[in-house]
């Protein structure tokens, strides 16, 4: 019951606090929002983790482009055409 057991339970969790609509009172948070993404791409979500942090990378946030260079939590995204663009609007080369 490795990642993909925690990850579909963190998720589910999410999932479930969008229903009671809570999250939209965390939307607002960058901290929940970086959380989500993490968990969309644990899962295989991508594209919605590529929204997600599309959003945080084009305001204030603890997500930079540096630590989505090297935190192997984002390995499933590197080889995405959208995520590589992202490397490159927000940073530099990719």
């Amino acid at each position: 019951m490795g990642n993909s057991f925690h990850s579909s339970r963190l998720y589910g969790f999410f999932c479930e606090l969008r229903r009671r609509k809570v999250w939209r009172v965390a939307a607002g948070c960058p901290d929940m929002t970086q959380t989500l993404a993490e968990v969309y791409a644990l899962v295989g979500e991508q594209e919605k983790a590529i929204d997600l942090l599309d959003g945080l990378l084009s305001r204030p946030s603890p997500v930079a482009v540096a630590i989505l260079k090297c935190i192997p939590i984002w390995n499933p995204l590197r080889d995405n055409p959208r995520f590589i663009e992202q490397l490159k609007k927000y940073g530099g080369p990719a």
